[in-house]
């Protein structure tokens, strides 16, 4: 009963509760007077702690004569001698530039290393600066837990010299590009609060920047059965490549489309999807035909709209940033 009154208030896998009290015997207890008891502590080779242990010693009811508890006091306590506590996170500051994600959520990876000479736990805390981009979806590793907050979390049992990778997902606000941000990850010995380090993503947002524009020729007031040459140009000099683009154009009703005549001007590399609607954009399924809708021979005024779909992306370093579509209309 003495045994088990004497209780760490710290309780440690290699501990005062897990080593020493488990490992005493009813033999190690004496009494050595009518008022005192002895309890001589046998050296453990495997109680290791990584922290003083506070040891709260209670002598149970049933080994008092009056039958009700005693609590010494003072308590006692076990110093860790020689045990030291570090911790050290790398990259100090590494870069990224990225998209809004839109969905898509990014990655960075961060190294924890145990500069301490003991087993220790470490917290794992994030902040952003100014934070007007940057939200941590998650933090995660080998040993690594998580509750409900996504911006901390706890690598657990990580030894003296052992490294943990902890990869913290972010995803990116929809603002504008140029937007910087900072992620902060500091790493926090639980042994010893006192014990820091921390690492930083420094985040730049990028978008593509398309811009458009429309010629005819000739130029003026041609007169009917005139054929016009339409060349629309799409740019991108933005800061990130443009997926995805679709060139839109309408025909006026006063002009009949020329059969065949489209043609695709687009940097090496980028293939294109063409479209035509006979309803206004509502479908296109359509195929221009010679004669459609009345029209005469070559043309179709059918065709209300074109659509080009490129099927790679658009980059955003010249002179792969810039290309043309055209077709010809006649007046009627």
């Amino acid at each position: 009963n003495i045994i088990n009154g004497l209780t760490s208030a710290q309780s440690e896998a290699a501990g005062w509760n897990a080593v020493v009290k488990a490992g005493l015997a009813v033999t190690d207890v004496v009494r050595t007077s009518g008022t005192v008891v002895t309890v001589t502590l046998p050296a453990f080779a495997s109680y290791e702690i990584t922290a003083t242990e506070m040891i709260t010693a209670t002598v149970p009811a049933t080994a008092v004569s009056g039958g009700n508890a005693l609590v010494a006091s003072p308590t006692f306590n076990v110093t860790a001698e020689g045990v030291t506590f570090g911790v050290a996170v790398t990259p100090d500051t590494t870069t990224a530039s990225r998209l809004p994600s839109n969905g898509t959520n990014y990655t960075v990876a961060f190294t924890v290393v145990n500069n301490g000479s003991a087993t220790d736990d470490f917290d794992l805390l994030t902040t952003k600066s100014p934070g007007t981009a940057i939200t941590v979806v998650s933090i995660a590793g080998t040993g690594v837990t998580q509750g409900a907050d996504p911006d901390s979390a706890r690598v657990s049992g990580l030894a003296a010299a052992d490294t943990a990778i902890v990869t913290v997902t972010y995803s990116v606000a929809d603002v504008a590009a140029g937007t910087a941000d900072t992620l902060f990850f500091l790493a926090r010995s639980v042994a010893n609060p006192a014990s820091t380090d921390d690492g930083r993503l420094e985040l730049t947002v990028i978008r593509p920047n398309l811009t458009t524009g429309k010629a005819v020729s000739p130029s003026g007031t041609p007169p009917p059965g005139t054929d016009l040459t339409y060349t629309l140009t799409v740019t991108n000099d933005g800061d990130d490549d443009a997926t995805d683009v679709v060139i839109l154009d309408s025909l006026a009703v006063e002009v009949d489309f020329k059969v065949g005549s489209v043609v695709n001007n687009l940097p090496s590399g980028v293939s294109v999807t063409v479209e035509y609607s006979d309803d206004g954009a509502s479908t296109w399924t359509y195929v221009p035909v010679s004669a459609g809708c009345s029209a005469p021979a070559t043309y179709d005024t059918c065709v209300t709209h074109i659509r080009w779909t490129l099927q790679n992306d658009l980059s955003y370093v010249g002179p792969n940033n810039t290309g043309n579509v055209s077709f010809v209309a006649r007046i009627q």
